[in-house]
C-alpha cells in the first residue's frame, strides 16, 4: 500500500477502535493484493473475516463488538448485553458481542449473537465512538427477558441514580410500536410501577426513603430547588407547599469534610430564615421510624 492510503486507512482506524474493513481499504485505494501482502509482513492484523487492525496496537477493550459490528455491516447495532457494558450497566457484563440487526433475515457470524430487531425506531439507536448502540431504555427493556426480578430492579434503581433513565421514559417506551413484543415486559411493567415518581435519586438510601413515603405521606416533590439570598437550595425531597425540606442524611457524606459541614449548617439557617422546617431521615430507620418523621410536621 501507498503512503496515502496508509495514512487514509490509519486516520479511520482511530475513529473505529483501531479497525477497519476490506471495503473501507478498497474505498481508501488498496487492493486485496496489497492487503494480504501487508498481513503476510505483519504490518496489518486480521480480527475476523473482512476486518483488520495494524500490526503492533494493542487491541482495545472494544475491539471484538467494534470488529463483529464493523463485519456484520452498516445496519447492525450494539444491543444487549454489549450496548449495557458500554453504557455501563450495573452488574451487567457481556461474554459475547451481541447485536441487533433489522430485517427478519438470517445472518450468521462466528462468535457474536445476533438477534433480529425490525420494531428498532430513531429513539432506540445513539452513537458512541462513532458506532450504533441500542440507547439505555431500549436496552433496559431487551434485557428484560433475561433478568430475573432482583436483577432488573437492581439495574432500574442503578439505572436511574446513573441518569440514564426514569421509570416513565422506559413505560414511556413499552407503549410505542414494537415496546411490548418481547419477553420480560410483563415483569417489566410491574418493576416500573413501583418506581413511577422517583426521578433520579443520588443514591440507593435516597430511593429507598423516597419508595418509603410515597403513597404513605402527602405528595412531595423530588430534588425540589428554590432559591433563597441568590443562593441555590436543592431539596432531596420536599413539601413546598408547606415548607417542608426532607434531607436524606448518608452519615460518611456528611461527615466528609469540615467544609461540608459548615455548608450544611449555613444551609439550614438560610432555610430558618425563610420559614421551611428541615425533616432528616437516615439509613438506620425502619419504614415507620421514616414515615413518623415527616407526619406530624404534615398533619
Amino acid at each position: 500500500m501507498d503512503a496515502p492510503t496508509v495514512t487514509s486507512l490509519q486516520a479511520l482506524a482511530r475513529t473505529q477502535h483501531g479497525l477497519f474493513t476490506l471495503a473501507q481499504a478498497r474505498s481508501a485505494g488498496a487492493t486485496r493484493t496489497a492487503l494480504a501482502r501487508a498481513v503476510d509482513r505483519r504490518w496489518l492484523r486480521p480480527v475476523r473475516r473482512g476486518v483488520y487492525a495494524f500490526g503492533g496496537r494493542p487491541p482495545s477493550r472494544w475491539e471484538s463488538i467494534t470488529a463483529a459490528t464493523l463485519a456484520a455491516g452498516p445496519e447492525a447495532v450494539i444491543s444487549h448485553r454489549s450496548a449495557a457494558e458500554i453504557h455501563g450497566f450495573w452488574g451487567i457484563a457481556a461474554a459475547t458481542p451481541e447485536l441487533t440487526i433489522p430485517g427478519r433475515g438470517t445472518r450468521c457470524l462466528d462468535g457474536v449473537v445476533v438477534h433480529r430487531g425490525p420494531d428498532l425506531v430513531a429513539c432506540d439507536i445513539v452513537g458512541r465512538a462513532h458506532l450504533p448502540v441500542t440507547s439505555p431504555v431500549r436496552t433496559a427493556i431487551d434485557l428484560a427477558a433475561s433478568c430475573g426480578d432482583h436483577l432488573l430492579g437492581r439495574l432500574l434503581d442503578e439505572g436511574a441514580i446513573a441518569r440514564l433513565w426514569r421509570a416513565e421514559d422506559i413505560a414511556e417506551r413499552l407503549d410505542l410500536p414494537g415496546g411490548s413484543v418481547r419477553g420480560g415486559t410483563r415483569r417489566l411493567r410491574v418493576l416500573l410501577a413501583q418506581r413511577l415518581g422517583e426521578g433520579h435519586p443520588d443514591s440507593l438510601l435516597e430511593q429507598r426513603v423516597i419508595r418509603v413515603l410515597k403513597g404513605r405521606v402527602a405528595p412531595f416533590v423530588v430534588h425540589h430547588r428554590v432559591t433563597l439570598r441568590d443562593r441555590v437550595v436543592d431539596m432531596d425531597v420536599a413539601w413546598p407547599d408547606r415548607r417542608i425540606d426532607g434531607e436524606i442524611d448518608g452519615y460518611r457524606v456528611r461527615s466528609a469534610s469540615r467544609r461540608s459541614f459548615d455548608a450544611d449548617r449555613v444551609r439550614a439557617n438560610l432555610l430558618a430564615a425563610h420559614g421551611w422546617r428541615t425533616v432528616h431521615f437516615t439509613s438506620t430507620m425502619d419504614a415507620a421510624t421514616i414515615v413518623g418523621q415527616v407526619a406530624p410536621l404534615l398533619a
